[in-house]
């Protein structure tokens, strides 16, 4: 039997049970359909192409890898929405195996690791997140910093100097993860520093040592180059309406609603599969927080935690800080209270995961806690609380029914013009919004965009087809080019329209 073949066949049930327990609870986003951002997207490939689609800045993000693999899948599966929130159920039992292998890394025990895997994995918060196609951008950046973690894990109680392979792979995976999502650029900012804590600077050569600071800040430099470069030509649709206090008002507002995020996130993982978001800050959420913020703390206790444990919260302290200074000040203007806006799902998807990882460190080194007896028992124990929590409070999945109606009754609406003109003819169908796809900022071109994400040809069962809309619109239109520009026209009066 080769070395480790043994430990690995002893712990394999625990990360078994931990993708189980994940997939029967996330099972139903395969049911989910496009909403909002996902048409946007979309509607950016087939309008503008490839490269316009991924480097286009949205909501203060840069996604190269999660826009460029919805591009892969449209040109796969186009519209039918079942490949997409597969891969993305796929991606997040990918996220729990590496979160459960880094534990391991860290030196966790596997029935715990298996736990803490599973409390992650099964999070309700993640609903929000795993249902929703745009979510998925950080469900993809989670993968790289998950891996710089695991990659940098096994080091932090060695005293032997990390080899220069490994910091470099360090360096490439939080540099991929900084150009992915908005959040883990913030992580590649303060990652130096975390690293650093995690494994001290002096264990790293001098070109180690580089490559991790240059991955982590030229990642994060390479966004600020591409929002600069494309925004006379692509701009961020949301470019100025994220934050536009004064600068009190507005640090008041990113520190409380930072805090939230925190005290939330905390107390989700100690709640699991009974947390309702919604209850933050109630009672029994705050003491959820305190039982994490408890552990955390007498982890730090050990002298050799120390560090690491507060290099991982640090971890998460800047993500959650990067989206409260990204979003705080339109809750305010917006009138949501910043307690609720924290309780959002689609904030606590990677936010928390280095937190999972500092209680796994602070508890395995509680002695009680290392017999596999009794961190079993403790993990069968969860199963069934969480179990119960799960038939009784099972987490609400929204999986945009209302867009997938407007969608349908949109198709109907062309396909209807379309049948009541005779082959040959040009078919004018008046255009208007379409609700779904309605993005302050945004110009997505109502039901002349539906059009083109179903259809990739501007004739349709041997008609050509064209949207009326105003000339005011069909100039903005032609001016934003694309094949928009051929698909509207002015109201005219043709030899021939259809009319139903």
């Amino acid at each position: 039997m080769p070395p480790g073949a043994g430990r690995r066949a002893s712990t394999a049930p625990f990360l078994i049970a931990s993708l189980v327990a994940s997939a029967i609870v996330y099972a139903p986003v395969t049911g989910s359909f496009f909403f909002a951002d996902d048409f946007c997207w979309l509607f950016d490939y087939v309008n503008h192409g490839l490269i316009a689609s991924v480097v286009r800045p949205w909501g203060g993000h840069i996604h190269l890898g999660p826009k460029l693999l919805t591009d892969v899948v449209y040109a796969v599966a186009g519209m039918h929405p079942r490949p997409y929130f597969v891969l993305t159920l796929v991606h997040h039992l990918l996220n729990v195996g590496l979160l459960f292998a880094t534990l391991r890394r860290f030196g966790v025990p596997g029935a715990l690791a298996g736990l803490l895997a599973t409390m992650w994995g099964t999070l309700p918060a993640h609903a929000g997140t795993l249902a929703w196609w745009a979510g998925y951008a950080i469900v993809v950046a989670t993968t790289p910093a998950l891996l710089a973690l695991y990659l940098l894990a096994p080091w932090c109680a060695r005293a032997e100097r990390v080899p220069t392979r490994t910091a470099v792979g360090v360096g490439l995976a939080i540099a991929a993860a900084a150009v992915s999502h908005g959040v883990t650029a913030a992580l590649a900012l303060c990652f130096p520093v975390a690293c650093f804590l995690l494994v001290p600077p002096a264990r790293f050569g001098r070109t180690g040592k580089a490559a991790i600071v240059a991955g982590a800040w030229g990642g994060v430099a390479l966004t600020g180059v591409l929002r600069l470069a494309v925004s006379g030509w692509l701009p961020d649709p949301l470019h100025g309406v994220l934050v536009t206090s004064a600068l009190a008002p507005y640090a008041r507002s990113v520190a409380s609603m930072a805090g939230h995020l925190l005290g939330c996130g905390s107390a989700a993982l100690v709640l699991g599969l009974w947390d309702v978001p919604a209850r933050w800050p109630g009672a029994v959420a705050v003491a959820a927080a305190l039982v994490t913020a408890t552990v955390l703390a007498l982890g730090c206790r050990r002298p050799a935690l120390r560090r690491p444990v507060l290099g991982l919260v640090l971890a998460t302290a800047t993500m959650y800080l990067a989206v409260a200074a990204g979003r705080a000040d339109l809750y305010v203007r917006i009138g949501v209270p910043l307690a609720s806006a924290a309780a959002a799902g689609r904030y606590h998807y990677l936010e928390p995961l280095p937190l999972v990882l500092a209680l796994g460190l602070g508890l395995s080194s509680w002695a009680v806690l290392e017999r596999r007896t009794v961190a079993s028992g403790l993990l069968a124990a969860w199963t069934v609380v969480m179990g119960a929590g799960f038939v009784q409070a099972r987490p609400p999945i929204l999986l945009y029914e209302d867009a997938k109606q407007a969608t349908a009754a949109a198709l109907d609406e062309i396909l209807g013009h379309v049948a009541a003109a005779r082959p040959g003819d040009t078919v004018l169908i008046p255009n208007h919004p379409f609700g779904p796809a309605m993005i302050p900022g945004f110009a997505f071109p109502g039901l002349a965009g539906v059009y083109m994400l179903y259809f990739p040809s501007d004739e349709l069962q041997g008609r050509h087809v064209r949207f009326i809309e105003t000339p005011a619109t069909v100039e903005a239109m032609r001016r934003a080019g694309g094949r928009q520009a051929g698909l509207v026209v002015p109201p005219a009066a043709p030899p021939r329209v259809a009319r139903r």
